[in-house]
């Protein structure tokens, strides 16, 4: 058993396989349960997950999931891809949020409770605001010929100054 904040060797195994894969390749969740001996879809997902965060973040390499098949190393114009799914769920996220906090009974909650339920809300609703289609629209015109991603503080100012304009 590992100790907090320490890497499991199977997690390790697998961050090393993951490595040796070439963009647009394929790798099978079979393959991957030979590494480590135990399937990587059932008791082994953890070690897959932290084996792909790594690769992420220490490699810049993404892998995408095939459905019951394995993963796929996918760059550029197909990580794009990935992160406007992304996207997605944090609005249907969002959504569901609101949903659910708009059920609250306003009146029966303390003054720090009425302050968290306010924040929660309006930082949902901005959620939403800035993954609309339109905001979409609106922000892609001033990312237009940028050859390189701002960080990401630049980028909420420069989508608030966008929001602004309109």
């Amino acid at each position: 058993m590992t100790q907090i904040g320490q890497l499991h060797a199977f997690s390790k195994l697998l961050y090393d396989h993951l490595l040796t894969v070439e963009p647009g390749a394929t790798v099978t969740y079979d393959d991957l349960s030979a590494v480590i001996g135990s399937d990587v879809q059932e008791d082994g997902y953890q070690y897959l997950h932290r084996a792909r965060y790594m690769a992420l973040r220490n490699d810049r390499m993404v892998f995408d999931c095939i459905r019951g098949a394995g993963l796929v190393r996918v760059e550029n114009a197909q990580v794009v891809g990935i992160a406007e799914s992304v996207v997605h769920r944090l609005r249907k996220m969002a959504k569901r949020g609101i949903d659910t906090i708009s059920t609250i009974d306003l009146t029966k909650l303390s003054p720090e409770e009425l302050t968290r339920a306010h924040v929660a809300r309006a930082q949902m609703g901005l959620t939403r605001a800035f993954t609309a289609n339109s905001a979409a629209k609106r922000l892609s015109a001033s990312a237009e010929g940028k050859a390189t991603l701002p960080n990401p503080g630049k980028i909420a100012a420069a989508s608030l100054k966008a929001f602004e304009a309109k």
